[in-house]
């Protein structure tokens, strides 16, 4: 009624009020800013948990018996193909299967994009996937694999193409070879009582085989290499290099064949050697395809004859053969040699006083 209002009675005859309100009111303010940072913190936190669930990647599977039945405590490998340059496949992983003949591994997101294989082996039979990888959203894969009975010798197996890669080193070619067969039985083929017969020079050196297969065996024997498989059904190959030194501009080198092999090709890198087939009569008439091929950004000359009879052998003609450093450096030193020994023999006749009859 004097003029006073509200506000003003509450400050003259509370003081504190005003403080305390504005206090709480802060501190209030200060308690939403925090529960609604901590909310944020937690919806951040499990969307993070959701995305790490989520790329978790997984391969699952069973291993069967031909018979259809669990095949418990068999040996599965995670096999990695890395397909950058010359493919390598190495193990990732290594477990067992359980009593009913379950595995699982588990994938971390960086390998993710690779290629996978499995395989899976007892103590009588070995088996294996095709290579897989997985699709873009898919994280979970799903590989059944059944172990076959066990058949012995060669005769199950149909060699299809031979293909010959030669490539130029120092002093030496270096001769990869990639034999690709099938096994087409429902069983495995196993070859160690009668092992499968490759000849190659008596001379070459530095043999290795490349193992697409944990069963596949080779053994060097002079001019002959013996392989040992326990082959899968399904496609095949064998994968082996070695070193021919050779001291000329051209060789013919002649490759042995396995039996009932329908083509045979030959690779040499573009611009470098110039390859050709030495064909008899009885091949004079047979179809040759040429052509050039890329692997690892290089281009490769490429020529393939095909073959309508059985062959155990085809001659190779190799020209263009680098000179190597020895080979170079010989007929120089040669040369220079006979200079020096011809100008030295030039400068003591020269010195010598002349007769008294000249």
């Amino acid at each position: 009624r004097d003029g006073y209002s509200h506000s003003d009675v509450t400050k003259g005859c509370f003081p504190n009020l005003s403080l305390r309100s504005k206090h709480f009111m802060e501190t209030n303010s200060g308690y939403r800013l925090l529960h609604m940072r901590m909310g944020i913190l937690l919806l951040i936190l499990m969307s993070w948990c959701s995305v790490q669930a989520a790329e978790t990647y997984k391969i699952q599977g069973t291993i069967l018996t031909e018979k259809q039945k669990p095949a418990g405590g068999a040996v599965v490998l995670l096999m990695k193909i890395v397909m950058q340059g010359q493919p390598t496949i190495s193990p990732l992983k290594q477990g067992l299967s359980d009593e009913q003949g379950r595995y699982e591994f588990i994938i971390e997101p960086a390998e993710a994009n690779s290629f996978f294989r499995i395989e899976a082996m007892t103590e009588k039979s070995t088996t294996s996937s095709e290579p897989f990888k997985f699709k873009k959203g898919q994280f979970v894969k799903s590989m059944r694999l059944i172990l076959p009975t066990i058949k012995k010798g060669a005769t199950y197996l149909d060699f299809g193409r031979d293909i010959l890669v030669v490539d130029a080193m120092e002093s030496a070619l270096r001769i990869t070879e990639i034999i690709r067969f099938s096994n087409k039985s429902n069983a495995m083929v196993n070859t160690d009582s009668e092992p499968i017969i490759k000849r190659i020079p008596a001379e070459a050196e530095n043999f290795q085989l490349f193992k697409g297969q944990n069963r596949f065996n080779a053994t060097r024997e002079s001019d002959k290499i013996l392989f040992r498989l326990l082959v899968p059904p399904g496609d095949n190959q064998l994968y082996f290099s070695y070193d021919l030194p050779v001291n000329k501009r051209s060789v013919v080198f002649l490759n042995h064949l396995l039996p009932q092999t329908g083509e045979m090709e030959i690779i040499a890198p573009v611009n470098t050697l110039d390859l050709s087939f030495d064909r008899p009569p009885e091949l004079a008439a047979a179809r040759i395809v040429r052509q050039v091929k890329r692997f690892s950004n290089k281009q490769y000359d490429s020529q393939t004859i095909f073959l309508e009879e059985d062959q155990r052998e085809i001659a190779v003609v190799i020209k263009n053969i680098p000179i190597s450093r020895e080979q170079f450096y010989y007929p120089a030193i040669m040369l220079a040699a006979l200079l020096f020994f011809g100008l030295s023999f030039f400068l003591i006749k020269r010195s010598q006083p002349a007769s008294e009859n000249s």
